[in-house]
């Protein structure tokens, strides 16, 4: 059987229960056995560069008999960071039959950090000690979900900031600053995003910082491409909303360079586009 919109997937089993309270496309979803010769299943090139990574289909249920790979890695310095936006895979006990396993490193004898099943309402994050995480998603042949989409980032080790994908759901970036410090943080969002930065706090402390507007204690966004400034924010008061479009790539360099000057500093970063992630 063909899917209705997409001919593209082929059915190969369907159900006759639904549930009453989804809507009829949710239905479709549900009831649905998807054969697994076509899902995007561990393909994804990331290597040094955040982006999303889902399980097949997704939000719709993931096929049975799935056994997909991720090897995500970063330069000598960085780190990798996985935060799982959402996740609904089946749940067993020990998570023997479809499973996320995390690893801490590129091969399976590498430590594992986590082996994960069921629903995870609160966003989960996990950090690579090295510049590799190994990701294992499987599924047996009956009962699917939903599954699972999550943001990989890369931090720095040696410097403050990293680099960080950005989509439809909200997400933070924090910085309290030390003594004459910087942070640094480029966000990517899908070719043909904007985007959009909600400041929560934004302030100076010390007794050398300038109510003047200076370089040395700002916060600057910049487009990565071509290194132009878009917007400078300084002082104690909080910037607005500022959405920017047609970017799908930005740097934002947060600095205290005064002497005896700190800045404390929460936004949120989201993407909008036809081209969700």
């Amino acid at each position: 059987m063909i899917h209705p919109t997409n001919p593209n997937f082929c059915i190969v089993g369907v159900s006759s229960i639904a549930d009453e309270n989804l809507t009829e496309e949710n239905n479709w979803f549900k009831s649905s056995k998807w054969s697994n010769s076509d899902p995007i299943c561990g393909d994804q090139d990331l290597n040094g560069e955040p982006g999303m990574i889902t399980s097949p289909h997704f939000p719709a249920y993931y096929p049975t008999n799935t056994d997909c790979t991720w090897l995500l890695s970063g330069g000598y310095d960085q780190r990798v960071e996985i935060t799982l936006l959402s996740f609904d895979i089946e749940r067993v006990r020990y998570c023997g039959f479809d499973s996320l396993r995390i690893y801490d490193g590129e091969s399976e004898s590498d430590r594992y950090l986590a082996n994960l099943c069921g629903r995870i309402k609160n966003r989960f994050r996990l950090k690579s000690s090295g510049s590799n995480l190994l990701l294992k998603f499987k599924s047996d042949v009956i009962n699917t979900r939903p599954g699972f989409r999550a943001a990989v980032d890369f931090t720095w080790v040696d410097k403050c900031g990293g680099k960080y994908v950005t989509g439809r759901q909200s997400r933070p970036i924090s910085w309290k600053s030390q003594d004459q410090a910087q942070c640094m943080w480029t966000l990517t969002a899908p070719e043909g995003s904007s985007i959009f930065l909600n400041f929560i706090k934004f302030k100076m402390f010390g007794s050398g910082w300038s109510s003047s507007c200076t370089v040395d204690d700002a916060v600057e966004i910049y487009d990565t491409t071509d290194r132009s400034l878009i917007a400078r924010y300084c002082r104690s008061s909080l910037p607005p909303k500022l959405y920017i479009a047609n970017y799908s790539k930005i740097t934002i360099v947060a600095r205290a360079l005064s002497e005896s000057t700190t800045m404390d500093l929460l936004l949120l970063h989201s993407a909008t586009s036809l081209k969700y992630v």
